[in-house]
């Protein structure tokens, strides 16, 4: 049996619910994000998060999963609320690092006891764009949806030193480092997810 490595906080917005939404039987998305010392945009991030929701009809779920942060990611994550009751911020704290993707296996495995039309698992440093979250939830369901960021834009120096680090990690890391396969993990098999690449 697999459990999550650390401590949830869970946050729930100072509002009281919005009287129009009170009677309607709304479903949910849920977002996970993993994020690593990013507290100079956790906030950024959930607030444009806040403004891709409204737009929509359904009720969402953040949490976000903080990978052992060394700066003020978790403080910042603490003080904030949604200003809209539809929407709930859950934080999963890990009790070590475990990388980018432990911390997205961390986050589904968290998150498979939701009942939730979908889980979007989107990183938390601006790289995805959460207006693509509009289009995922009027798409027709699919058990897995895979989004690709668009070309990006990128300096020579960042193109080169993107290039010798592959060089570096071909040539110098271990025969396999780590692998993770979510389709033989029985645990997340049946998640219904949108992921970000």
């Amino acid at each position: 049996m697999t459990h999550s490595i650390g401590n949830s906080i869970h946050r729930k917005p100072d509002r009281k619910p919005d009287t129009l939404h009170s009677n309607v039987c709304m479903q949910k998305y849920v977002v996970i994000a993993p994020c690593y010392n990013e507290e100079q945009v956790i906030t950024a991030f959930l607030k444009e998060l806040e403004s891709i929701f409204i737009r929509t009809n359904f009720l969402f779920t953040v949490i976000v999963v903080d990978d052992c942060s060394t700066d003020q990611t978790l403080a910042r994550l603490k003080t904030f609320s949604f200003e809209d009751s539809r929407f709930e911020l859950q934080i999963l704290r890990l009790k070590y690092n475990v990388g980018h993707q432990g911390a997205i296996r961390q986050g589904l495995i968290y998150a498979s006891s939701i009942n939730a039309l979908g889980f979007i698992v989107m990183d938390s440093d601006g790289e995805d764009d959460p207006n693509a979250i509009l289009q995922l939830t009027e798409t027709p369901a699919f058990d897995i949806k895979f989004v690709s960021r668009g070309k990006r834009k990128e300096s020579f120096t960042f193109k080169a030193g993107y290039f010798f680090y592959k060089i570096l990690i071909h040539y110098t890391a271990p025969i396999a480092l780590f692998s993770i396969n979510f389709s033989r993990s029985s645990t997340i098999a049946y998640i219904k997810a949108i992921i970000f690449s």
